[in-house]
Formats: C-alpha cells, structure tokens, sequence
C-alpha cells in the first residue's frame, strides 16, 4: 500500500465514504524480518516500531493481530506495545 503517510491518507478517503469503517492489521507491521537486522541498532528498531504503533494510533486500527516478525525485538517488547496501542492485539 506505501508508506504510512499514503496509509493513512488511504485510510481516511474510505472512513468517509463508509459509516462502518474497520481497519484491521494482519501482521508483520513493526520489523521486516523474524530477527532484528544487522547493521541497525536495537534502539533505531526499537524507535521505528514505536513510530508506527503511534502512526496505527492516529489512524484509528482498529484490531491487531501479530504476525512472526512483530516478535523480532522479542515478546516482551511486543508487550509493551500492546498496552500503548488503542487497539487490541
């Protein structure tokens, strides 16, 4: 679909032509990869992650369900995410 800006912009043209808009997520939205790649840091993951679950806040999901690579940072940090986020997972 594009970056999170052309997301959210998508996201925002349908919640105005339907009244019961609904955006659920399928997974494998905070890390590339099953493990966290080399040559970036944990914190620079980390941030970016958090980025997005904020991003994911501001667009209204509406119900998350983690695929393999969200556990890359392991699940404890997925469980954090998990109580920031104004959506279940």
């Amino acid at each position: 679909m594009g970056g999170l800006a052309r997301k959210a912009t998508v996201l925002n043209q349908e919640a105005d032509l339907v009244s019961n808009f609904f955006v659920a997520d399928a997974g494998n939205l905070f890390f590339s990869k099953n493990i966290l790649e080399p040559g970036i840091s944990k914190e620079a993951a980390i941030l970016n992650a958090d980025i997005i679950l904020n991003s994911f806040n501001e667009m209204g999901c509406s119900v998350f369900s983690p695929g393999s690579k969200d556990f890359a940072a392991g699940s404890n940090f997925l469980l954090s995410l998990s109580q920031k986020a104004n959506f279940p997972f």
